[in-house]
Parts: C-alpha cells; sequence; structure tokens
C-alpha cells in the first residue's frame, strides 16, 4: 500500500469513529432522539404502515406533539416532504425508534462526507491529500452540520446526490447520472435549481440527452412507489406544504427581512442565475463554468426561501468546492483572495458562537451570532465572488 492510500485509510478510519461516536451519543438523549425531525416523519409513516392513515393526516401532528419534550405545535410535526421519501423512511417505521434514529443519523452524516469526498475528488481541488483531509475536518465541524445532525435532517440527501451525478456526468454515463438525480427531489428546495441546470445543460448535446432519460424514469418510479403507499399523494403533499407558512414562527431568508426591495433582490438575483446558466450552457464539465453555475444554483437556497435554522447550509461546503476550483483555473489572486476570506469566515462564525455559548444573555446566543455569519455574510460573499469571476471571465471572452 503507498504513502497515499494509507492516508486515506487512516483518514476513513478517523472519521467512521468520529460520527459514529457522535451518533452514540445524540442516540442516548431521548429529549435529542424524540425533538429530532426524524421523529415526526417516522411516526407518520408507522401509522401508515400500521393503519393505512394518511401521512400528511392532522392527527399525526396532533399525537407527536405529546411525545416531545419541548412544547411544540402540531404544525411543526408535519411531514412536509414528499411522499418518496418513504423509500427511506419505510424500512425505518419497521424499527423500534431508536434502533432507526441510529440508523438515519449516521447515515445522514455519511451521505455527506462521502459526497464532498466525492466532490473533491473529482475536482481535483485541493490538489494535495493533506488538504483534501483539512476540508473534510473544517467540513465535519461546520456549525450547520453539527445542527442536522442533532436534529437528524434530510438535507445530505442533496449533497450526495449532487456528488454522484457529477461523478456519472464526468465519466459520461449520462443516464445513470439522470438516476442519480432523483436523490436531489427528496428535499427538493435544497437543490431544486441545480437540477434544473443539469437538466437544462444536458440538453445542449444529443448524448447528454441520456441524462433526462433517467431522470424521468427515476421520478416516475419513485413517484409510483409512493402512490402504491399513499394514493394521491401530489395534491396532499401541496396542500401539507402550503400550511408550512402558518408555522408560529417565521422561517427565515436573507431578502425576507427587505420588503419590497428584497424581492426586487431576489428576482435580479434569479435572472442573473438564469443568465450564468444560459451563458455556460455549452460548457465541459470541468470548466470554471459549469462549476459556478452548481454554485449559484445552490445558492438561491440559502439567498431567497424561507428556511428555519442553518441546516439547509449544508450544501455550502459543496458549493464553496466548486467556487474555489473554479476560482483557481481562472484567476489565482482571485482564488487566493476568496481562500482567505472564506476561512476568515469560518473562523469568525466560530468565535461569534463560542462567544455566545461562553456569555449568554438570551437563550440562544451563539446560534444567533453563528448564523449573522453563515447565513446573512457568508452566501452574500460567496455569490459575490462567483459573479466577480464570472463576469471577468465574459467579459475577456467577448473583447478578447
Amino acid at each position: 500500500m503507498d504513502t497515499e492510500k494509507a492516508k486515506t485509510a487512516i483518514l476513513i478510519i478517523v472519521l467512521v469513529i468520529v460520527v459514529i461516536a457522535f451518533t452514540l451519543q445524540l442516540n442516548t438523549l431521548p429529549s435529542i432522539r424524540v425533538q429530532s425531525d426524524l421523529f415526526s416523519r417516522w411516526y407518520a409513516t408507522r401509522q401508515l404502515l400500521e393503519s393505512g392513515r394518511n401521512i400528511y393526516d392532522v392527527k399525526n401532528m396532533e399525537e407527536a406533539v405529546d411525545y416531545k419534550t419541548i412544547p411544540t405545535t402540531p404544525l411543526e410535526t408535519g411531514f412536509f416532504y414528499p411522499a418518496h421519501l418513504l423509500v427511506f423512511l419505510a424500512p425505518l417505521a419497521i424499527l423500534p425508534y431508536p434502533v432507526a434514529h441510529f440508523i438515519w443519523t449516521l447515515a445522514g452524516q455519511l451521505f455527506f462526507l462521502i459526497g464532498l469526498w466525492i466532490i473533491i475528488r473529482e475536482v481535483h481541488w485541493p490538489a494535495t491529500l493533506n488538504k483534501q483531509t483539512l476540508i473534510i475536518f473544517l467540513a465535519l465541524f461546520f456549525i450547520p452540520f453539527i445542527q442536522h445532525t442533532i436534529w437528524s435532517q434530510f438535507d445530505t440527501l442533496a449533497v450526495i446526490g449532487i456528488a454522484m451525478v457529477f461523478r456519472q456526468i464526468r465519466r459520461e454515463h449520462y443516464f445513470a447520472a439522470g438516476l442519480w438525480a432523483s436523490l436531489i427531489t427528496f428535499k427538493p428546495q435544497d437543490g431544486f435549481l441545480t437540477l434544473m441546470f443539469f437538466l437544462f445543460w444536458s440538453s445542449f448535446a444529443l448524448e447528454r440527452r441520456r441524462f433526462i432519460a433517467g431522470f424521468i424514469i427515476a421520478a416516475f418510479g419513485l413517484w409510483a412507489f409512493a402512490q402504491s403507499f399513499q394514493p394521491g399523494w401530489v395534491g396532499d403533499f401541496l396542500q401539507a406544504l402550503a400550511s408550512y407558512r402558518n408555522l408560529p414562527y417565521k422561517p427565515f431568508t436573507i431578502t425576507s427581512s427587505m420588503g419590497i426591495l428584497g424581492n426586487i433582490i431576489g428576482l435580479i438575483f434569479i435572472l442573473i442565475t438564469l443568465y450564468i446558466f444560459f451563458y455556460y450552457r455549452k460548457e465541459e464539465i470541468n470548466t470554471a463554468g459549469f462549476y459556478f453555475s452548481i454554485v449559484m444554483s445552490l445558492s438561491a437556497f440559502w439567498i431567497l426561501l424561507p428556511v428555519i435554522g442553518m441546516m439547509n447550509l449544508v450544501l455550502m461546503p459543496v458549493g464553496i468546492v466548486f467556487m474555489l476550483a473554479g476560482a483557481e483555473r481562472l484567476n489565482q489572486r482571485i482564488y487566493r483572495s476568496a481562500s482567505i476570506l472564506l476561512l476568515v469566515t469560518y473562523v469568525v462564525g466560530y468565535a461569534g458562537f463560542i462567544i455566545g455559548l461562553l456569555t449568554p444573555k438570551v437563550e440562544g446566543d451563539h446560534i444567533f451570532l453563528a448564523e449573522l455569519v453563515y447565513r446573512l455574510f457568508a452566501p452574500m460573499l460567496i455569490v459575490a465572488i462567483v459573479l466577480f469571476a464570472s463576469a471577468r471571465q465574459i467579459f475577456s471572452r467577448r473583447f478578447a
């Protein structure tokens, strides 16, 4: 075994030990287990399997509240996911909840780490194993990822989905890439625009259109699977989703706090993103333009869509890897500046988190201070870097 393979094996062993230990710790805390998002979804699925009750039935919400250790409204325990998530939940619902919690919490971490590792290796950024290991460990201790793990969320399905799509496209296995793209649909808001970009990009070359065929087949299969458990689930899902706006506390979005100005900024952002999609529609997959399109598609969720907490930001390390890999290909000065700024942002976010823990004036100060950096500043910084680098490339091509 050569040195790099030995180091990789050691890295894998260490990561597995860390995530298992963290999962075991969380699993021993009844308040964490039951308070997690998984419980409400597991409970609704259990009722479906045992009595045929609709997973979106309000009775599930009302009954799940009784198990919560922190006062919760029924609306906060709603399903709010497409029914084809039953692909994962149905096997878990057969198991006792503590076992199901352990399996899913561990799986969510592995989806994230494996997906990020695949992307790092596929884009060849950073170049050395030591630096790749550093990125993995920075991501492992990224506060939004820790939050995601504590509450047993589902966003990391999009991480492994995007990673496998990218890997298969690089190998020109377009049909397989389309099949893997179905993973993005389990929590569609995480990667909806990313999926749209993949489909749009694939339509501009005949051989790539196998991606579209693969996705359609996989999507139809998942719909049919869910339909067999929950007939008419699409309408029920949309109705449940509409009630999300009635939560007792309002989900956060960067633009929502700006009123009409926020709506205008949101519209401009979408138009710019669509322009980048169109401009880079014929780019090869290993180019900065392709990477930047992925980053812009991911950032739409961070900036525009209302979210409670920072769990959705588990996709930010994916965007950062693509962005820095693209910047390195275009301009070393931009790349170095972006790397420094992002590292400083990571550290400042952690500093706010620690300061909030050590000197709490109000419960939750540590989360509030971390959110100021990771939810407000970081997405805007990433978008600004991508737009600046893209503008330089577009103008240099136009006036070359």
